[in-house]
């Protein structure tokens, strides 16, 4: 008698969690060296024409490349965990979650289009681009949300108790990400108008 085969999936949090950090990082650093640069103003800039000039359009392109390399590897291994734990589920879940890998992946493909065509170059290529990975990526979790819904089984493996914090996490760290610029940029505008002054 052989064995029954097991399969597990270890460590695989650290892809999305380094693609959030990434993402956040990159938006920041950007931020900072354009409003150093004086291509942005340090209320509500647009993050595209954060991007839009060098040398943060090169920092803004490298970590949106980065991200969507790895949120298409966050989408693949999704689709195959999925697809093992979906193995006796009925067939309209397998085919949301075929139908919901290749959106996922269009929607990483928008984001490294956003990257590749700068607001400042080619404006309607990066508008184009980020319509499919904004569209896309909210498709993509309506998607993964019905599958959760329809087979609570899924969310057993894939989100533990002692997990559950990382989207908790993630979402204050993206939030600070987002709130540290206007701060940090406040008090150096603050102290440039003073030593001119």
């Amino acid at each position: 008698m052989e064995p029954a085969l097991t399969t597990t999936f270890k460590n695989i949090q650290f892809i999305p969690i380094c693609q959030v950090i990434v993402l956040t990082g990159t938006a920041l650093i950007s931020f900072i060296v354009a409003y150093g640069y004086g291509d942005v103003s340090i209320y509500l800039p647009f993050i595209s024409e954060t991007g839009a000039k060098v040398p943060a359009m090169c920092l803004f392109t490298y970590g949106l490349f980065f991200g969507a390399v790895a949120g298409s590897i966050t989408v693949c291994y999704r689709f195959l965990i999925l697809n093992h734990m979906l193995a006796n589920a009925v067939q309209w879940l397998k085919t949301i979650n075929t139908i919901a890998v290749f959106i996922g992946l269009l929607s990483m493909a928008g984001l490294a289009g956003v990257a590749a065509f700068p607001v400042s170059s080619v404006i309607w290529a990066h508008l184009v681009a980020a319509g499919v990975h904004f569209v896309g990526g909210l498709s993509y979790i309506i998607l993964q949300t019905v599958i959760d819904y329809w087979k609570p089984a899924t969310n057993k493996l894939l989100i533990k108790n002692k997990n559950s914090s990382l989207f908790t996490t993630s979402t204050l760290l993206i939030s600070l990400g987002n709130l540290f610029p206007s701060f940090f940029l406040q008090v150096a505008s603050s102290q440039r108008k003073s030593a001119s002054g």
